[in-house]
């Protein structure tokens, strides 16, 4: 039984990392959409990181200000894509 939720719990926080990154404009999740998808779910770790004062939208900050330090540190000075999800028919989930 362990398996199956491990199983469950692992699929519940990938399809989170995902629609986390395409809030950023990214169709593929890093390890920073990782952690905004553990700061969400209800398990252990999100409730740990909540108790602890991290809540989404400032995690969701940090992690819009660590992709513009990313770029800015290669000399650009570009905006970074429009915030927010657009579910497609089917479940897919690509970037606005």
């Amino acid at each position: 039984m362990k398996l199956v939720q491990y199983v469950v719990d692992s699929m519940s926080l990938s399809r989170a990392a995902i629609e986390e990154a395409s809030r950023f404009g990214q169709q593929r999740a890093d390890v920073e959409h990782v952690l905004l998808a553990v700061v969400l779910s209800e398990q252990s770790a999100g409730q740990l990181l909540r108790n602890r004062g991290v809540t989404v939208a400032r995690a969701r900050q940090a992690v819009a200000d660590l992709h513009a330090d990313r770029l800015a540190s290669l000399g650009l000075d570009v905006a970074l894509p429009e915030h927010g999800i657009d579910p497609r028919p089917g479940g897919d989930l690509a970037p606005r």
